[in-house]
């Protein structure tokens, strides 16, 4: 199971800054891959100031979970995130490629060399 790479996408560039402040590019959604075992963090830009992350974790598991057409894996998998507590906030500034694009999801395996 997965989530729609379009609803991620209005997640970060849409529903967060509009509910939380910010731009499009102060919200990533960065996976990180580790010996087959992922963890998902949603870095935010410190620049957004003040966030009840608890209430941007519900948020972005409310969007994810309830995808159009009733998308029952959609569901399934933000239930499945909710109970495992997979999703977390970080407060840092988002990963960029580079040539200094920051692109909506980034996903690091392990081995690879970021910043």
């Amino acid at each position: 199971m997965h989530f729609v790479g379009s609803e991620l996408l209005r997640l970060v560039e849409e529903v967060l800054p509009d509910r939380f402040g910010g731009h499009p590019t102060d919200y990533q959604l960065l996976e990180e891959e580790d010996g087959g075992l992922s963890k998902v963090s949603l870095v935010v830009r410190p620049r957004v100031g003040e966030l009840d992350e608890a209430q941007v974790i519900s948020t972005a598991l409310e969007v994810l979970g309830s995808v159009s057409g009733g998308n029952s894996g959609a569901t399934m998998m933000a239930g499945y995130w909710r109970d495992a507590k997979t999703l977390r906030v970080v407060r840092r500034e988002p990963h960029a490629t580079t040539v200094a694009k920051i692109l909506p999801l980034h996903i690091i395996r392990k081995g690879d060399r970021h910043s």
